[in-house]
Parts: C-alpha cells; sequence; structure tokens
C-alpha cells in the first residue's frame, strides 16, 4: 500500500499524547460500577423504582397504621347483596384507595402492600438459606 503525502502528514502527527501521572487514577469497582450506571438511564430509573417498592414492602406496618385498615378487615356492609362493591370501579373511594375486594369486601390496597412483603421475602429467602448440593 503506498502512502499519499496527506497520510504521511497524519502518521507523523499521531504521536502518543504525553502521559500525565495525575490524569490517570485507578478506579476501585464500585467507582467503575457507578460510573457506568449513572451513564445507563434505564438502570437508573429500574433500581431508584425497586428501592422505593423495597422501601414500602419493609414499611407495611407504618403504612397500615397510617391508613387506619388491617389486612384482614371486612367491609361487608360495601358490598351489594351478590358481593360486589358499591361505588364505581370495584369500590375505589377516600376510604378504599384501590377499592375493595369482591366477595370478601377486604381493602385491596392493604392487601397490595402487605402482598409485596411477602413477595420480597420469598425473593430474598433462596439468598438467606444454605446452599445444599445434589450429592
Amino acid at each position: 500500500m503506498s502512502v499519499v503525502p496527506l497520510d504521511a502528514e497524519r502518521v507523523e502527527q499521531d504521536d502518543p499524547p504525553a502521559r500525565d501521572d495525575e490524569a490517570i487514577a485507578a478506579r476501585s469497582l464500585g467507582q467503575a460500577v457507578w460510573r457506568r450506571l449513572r451513564r445507563d438511564r434505564t438502570a437508573l430509573v429500574s433500581g431508584i423504582v425497586s428501592a422505593l417498592l423495597i422501601a414500602v414492602a419493609l414499611a407495611a406496618p407504618l403504612i397500615e397504621l397510617g391508613y387506619g385498615v388491617d389486612p384482614q378487615d371486612s367491609f361487608k356492609g360495601d358490598l351489594d347483596r351478590y358481593g360486589m362493591p358499591y361505588g364505581v370501579a370495584g369500590g375505589i373511594s377516600g376510604a378504599h384507595w384501590f377499592g375493595i375486594e369482591p366477595g370478601l369486601g377486604r381493602d385491596l390496597f392493604i392487601q397490595m402492600v402487605y402482598g409485596m412483603r411477602t413477595s420480597l421475602g420469598i425473593a430474598f429467602a433462596p439468598r438467606s438459606s444454605p446452599r445444599r448440593s445434589a450429592c
């Protein structure tokens, strides 16, 4: 391959840059992971949403106190004779944010919060149990 005069000038200019020892710094694994995570907005938003859901699941008893409804409370008075909730969209109201469960009359919001707590326990249970070998 022949060298064209324009390429010859470019070859002469491609000297390696001068090393500045202070500009090159070693990063720990955590710093490298955090740097890559900050650039990936989808992963960052997913992590924040996951952390929020975990916080809600862990704070279920506190949410129950603030909401004022026990997971086992039944609101049979808010059901018609067929077991369906009165009102629009399954009984959604200021007292029942996600409505009432048909048939049993339990509040769906507090059921969902405690269900998240159960799911969180199931998700982390295999991680905390001792490993068994197949032998």
